[in-house]
């Protein structure tokens, strides 16, 4: 007889894989039925249940793109808080790693070393990637933040598009009509949508779009949008408006603008995205997009808690609102209406 997967029991139980790997293991009491439901399939598969209490684990990976980008420091808070109110701990890897590493060299070390019992990951997953293809099929995942929407794991997000639409409506609204838009790349998929937001806004309100206007840096790094600002400015023909997908991009941006020579937003408005720590200590402070980092790491936790604690069935998307914070960086262009005159 051929040897079943824990996923093909869980088809043939009706389940999903989570729940007959907790039957197998033992890890959370079930229902009697449902155990016998997953029992009786195991058995017709020829699947041998064996007790590993070691498997028992209170352990929570969580997978980041690079730990530099302070834009994680909150959301990070939020996972530690709420996974330490259900007494459980973080393991906290970089997916971005050296050759050297052992991480890189054995993916599955990742797993197989801390016993994981679920993984959240800010990182996108690629649907034929190596992190899938070595992690048990049954291990409870969730996204944040940045995910692949081809893949059936839990995602908790804000909506990206109508954010940077938001952004952008604004600055047309407020008289600008040149506006240029620095992303960092479209293979990321905030990347992505933040850009197809800014190219709707301008069609919507019949506004010209400059290709030459819309950068793609690769990473998000202060030091990459400041001379990429110098560059694009130190033409004749500039913009009068730069949308940034990020507050790292919008303060290099402003350093740059003012290396050259011009004030922000007295010449030129900027808006940053993230609303991080950045957005308050730059001069001037950051109109920008706000997202509650410390509520999108709580609520992707306690998500992936329900997952690994409860047979409880969870959505596919959770969407946490943003906001736009409008502060120094930017100004109107309209005239100020005053009665009388």
């Amino acid at each position: 007889m051929a040897r079943y997967t824990i996923r093909q029991i869980a088809e043939l139980a009706g389940v999903s894989p989570a729940t007959v790997s907790r039957v197998l293991n033992e890890t959370v009491p079930v229902s009697p039925d449902l155990k016998e439901r997953v029992m009786t399939a195991a058995r017709q598969s020829g699947y041998t249940a064996v007790k590993n209490p070691e498997s028992k684990s209170h352990l929570i990976g969580l997978l980041l793109p690079r730990l530099s980008n302070p834009f994680y420091t909150e959301i990070i808070q939020g996972i530690l808080d709420t996974a330490s109110a259900a007494g459980f701990d973080v393991v906290i890897r970089p997916a971005i790693v050296s050759g050297m590493n052992s991480f890189n060299k054995n993916p599955s070390l990742f797993y197989k070393t801390t016993k994981l019992a679920g993984l959240l990951t800010l990182s996108r997953l690629r649907s034929d990637g190596w992190l899938l293809r070595s992690l048990p099929e049954e291990l409870p995942i969730v996204q944040c933040c940045e995910y692949n929407e081809s893949l059936s794991y839990p995602v908790v997000s804000i909506d990206h598009y109508s954010a940077a639409y938001k952004a952008t409506k604004y600055l047309l609204g407020t008289g600008h009509s040149n506006l240029a838009f620095f992303n960092s790349s479209c293979q990321t998929l905030y990347g992505k949508k933040r850009e197809e937001g800014f190219l709707k806004a301008l069609a919507d309100c019949r506004t010209p779009v400059r290709q030459d206007w819309i950068l793609h840096l690769g990473d998000v790094d202060y030091n990459l949008a400041l001379a990429a600002a110098k560059e694009l400015f130190s033409k004749k023909d500039h913009p009068d408006a730069i949308f940034a997908v990020s507050d790292l991009y919008a303060a290099g941006i402003v350093k740059g603008l003012a290396e050259l020579g011009l004030q922000v937003p007295g010449d030129v408005s900027v808006v940053g995205f993230d609303d991080t720590e950045i957005a308050l200590v730059n001069t001037p402070t950051l109109t920008t997009i706000h997202q509650p980092r410390h509520k999108l790491g709580a609520t992707a936790c306690n998500i992936l808690l329900q997952l690994i604690q409860s047979e409880t069935t969870v959505s596919q998307y959770y969407w946490v609102e943003s906001d736009l914070i409008v502060r120094g960086s930017t100004k109107s262009k309209l005239p100020i209406y005053e009665p009388g005159i």
